[in-house]
């Protein structure tokens, strides 16, 4: 028995199944990263703005003070953003090119 052909082929097993591991489980990938971050072999790019503004406590968007926003509903009429104040909304986007597929 060739016993380094099967230690060679025991490795490239382990090797496929800690890459399937890694590639299928989220929190391995998340794990990974953090010890290459830590030892320095992956430094991602952090872009910092010369002049960041202070943060402020809270900003509030008017509804009724900002622009006429407007929707088509199903039917073809308009619902305007201000009638809406109070309302729990959902809007579905949908790309009409892909209906015609």
């Amino acid at each position: 028995m060739n016993t380094k052909g099967s230690k060679k082929n025991i490795w490239s097993y382990f090797i496929w199944g800690v890459l399937l591991v890694v590639v299928l489980i989220p929190d391995t990938r998340i794990f990974v990263q953090r010890q290459l971050m830590k030892l320095g072999l992956f430094r991602p790019k952090l872009e910092t703005s010369a002049q960041q503004e202070p943060k402020k406590e809270q900003q509030t968007i008017s509804v009724t003070g900002g622009p006429a926003v407007s929707f088509v509903d199903d039917k073809g009429n308009p619902v305007h953003v201000r009638d809406l104040k109070g309302k729990v909304v959902l809007i579905n986007f949908v790309d009409n090119m892909v209906s015609a597929l």
